[in-house]
């Protein structure tokens, strides 16, 4: 298969004609869905130069490490917002993007999300219903 170019994103395989993986210019990998895809041009690494240069780390870590040291996990759908100063979780169900909170502590976020993986081969949706009643 020849690789397409879509924007910044370089679309390297599909998948069962679900999961596109593709490479952005900047190195990340992402899996999108053909909708994604049609609709997205890069993979938001803009907005993590911006953020960037609104740092002050000095060191010899690229400009990529440097915004993945401060704003993310090892685990998926757990990040740090800047502009709130917290962390924050979600995660995706049925083609759809649940908030699952705002945390002071990177360990509280990951602990909501691991819940919520453990709710999505069931009950999801009632479970995110009273977790959103709780707040």
């Amino acid at each position: 298969m020849e690789k397409k170019q879509y924007g910044l994103l370089t679309l390297n395989y599909v998948s069962d004609e679900v999961n596109f993986y593709c490479t952005c210019d900047c190195g990340t990998k992402i899996i999108l869905t053909e909708e994604q895809l049609n609709r997205m041009r890069l993979c938001g690494c803009y907005n993590r130069k911006s953020l960037l240069s609104k740092t002050d780390i000095v060191d010899d870590t690229s400009e990529m490490e440097k915004f993945y040291q401060l704003t993310s996990t090892e685990v998926r759908g757990v990040n740090f917002e800047p502009s709130k100063g917290k962390w924050r979780a979600r995660v995706t169900f049925r083609s759809k993007e649940y908030h699952l909170g705002y945390f002071v502590e990177e360990k509280d976020a990951l602990k909501r999300r691991q819940e919520a993986e453990e709710h999505l081969g069931g009950d999801f949706l009632e479970w995110f219903k009273k977790i959103n009643k709780k707040s």
